[in-house]
């Protein structure tokens, strides 16, 4: 039986912190921790995630385009569309990554 997750942390000083909070076949939960001005240059993933900000604003660009990620919003992507975040405030957020094999 697995125990509850906290999905909120205390947010670096400065920089990011990525944890993996749970992972199982095909399935993987990453909170990132990101200090106000953070930022994860573009990438991208295999399959199909899910982005979902927890705590403050980060401003996230996928396939070009630039969305406004709040506390309590949440973006869905299709594999292996390109995407960016930077931190507008200390930020908390959730990605869901699902592997297509």
């Amino acid at each position: 039986m697995s125990s509850p997750i906290e999905l909120t942390a205390p947010v670096p000083a400065e920089g990011r912190r990525v944890e993996t909070l749970a992972k199982a076949d095909g399935f993987e939960l990453k909170r990132l921790s990101l200090a106000k001005g953070a930022e994860i240059p573009e990438h991208h993933a295999p399959g199909p995630i899910t982005v979902q900000c927890l705590v403050g604003r980060v401003a996230f660009t996928a396939g070009g385009v630039a969305h406004d990620l709040r506390a309590g919003t949440l973006i869905h992507l299709p594999p292996r569309e390109p995407h960016a975040l930077t931190a507008e405030e200390d930020s908390i957020v959730l990605v869901t990554k699902i592997d297509p094999r």
